[in-house]
């Protein structure tokens, strides 16, 4: 087996995660996106505000599909719309709206 190594220098940076119910919006650069995150195998958005700090936004099957469109480097705004009834199954969903810039971020 041929191993390669990982480099970089082990520093961990902090992210605050995004309460949709507390902040209704959030706008920023999308930094990075981890796929299979945790016990139910979530994705996760790494945003970073104009004041410099990291969130963490976690997926789900609304803002997946509307996320799927963003490329890395983008500004996104992610606003919550609220609890909402699927017309189709009946069950409550969280609604997500998703803006994004199509010119990258510095």
């Amino acid at each position: 087996m041929n191993w390669k190594k990982i480099e970089g220098n082990g520093e961990y940076e902090e992210s605050v995660t995004w309460d949709s119910d507390e902040e209704k919006e959030i706008e920023g650069k999308l930094e990075k996106v981890k796929h299979e995150v945790g016990q139910y195998k979530s994705t996760v958005y790494s945003i970073r505000k104009l004041d410099n700090t990291l969130y963490s936004v976690w997926g789900n099957a609304v803002i997946n599909t509307k996320m799927a469109e963003v490329k890395l480097g983008s500004l996104v705004k992610i606003v919550a719309l609220g609890k909402e009834k699927s017309p189709k199954s009946g069950r409550m969903y969280s609604n997500f709206d998703v803006f994004y810039s199509e010119e990258e971020a510095e």
